[in-house]
């Protein structure tokens, strides 16, 4: 909240948004049919790879989705799943066209230079 109280003040859009089933199965379920279709793209960075590995995406019986770690209390962390997915749902939000034509790319991954 600090952050976003902070970007607010500083003339900058920010949005608050609590991480429930009603906020993430829309976007889950586009980041599911964009990989399923081999439309999501990534560079392969570490990172990303390695928080998609320690979610679990629990199917709730009025068929809503929710992105969650393995145990609450493990030490392996989702947040750039979480990051990634608040994005999608942002784009969706604001994607006014009936037909959409976008990709998501995700950059960073591990730095390629001369070994020392």
């Amino acid at each position: 909240l600090q952050i976003a109280s902070r970007l607010a003040g500083s003339g900058l859009p920010a949005v608050v948004e609590p991480k429930n089933a009603r906020t993430f199965t829309a976007p889950m379920r586009e980041l599911e049919a964009r990989v399923k279709h081999g439309k999501f793209r990534h560079d392969g960075d570490l990172m990303l790879k390695w928080a998609v590995s320690n979610g679990v995406v629990t199917r709730r019986v009025d068929d809503s989705l929710l992105l969650k770690k393995e145990h609450a209390e493990s030490a392996n962390k989702i947040d750039p799943l979480d990051a990634l997915i608040q994005a999608i749902g942002a784009m969706l939000r604001t994607v006014q066209k009936a037909e959409r034509s976008f990709q998501v790319f995700i950059l960073g991954g591990p730095k390629r230079g001369p070994a020392v």
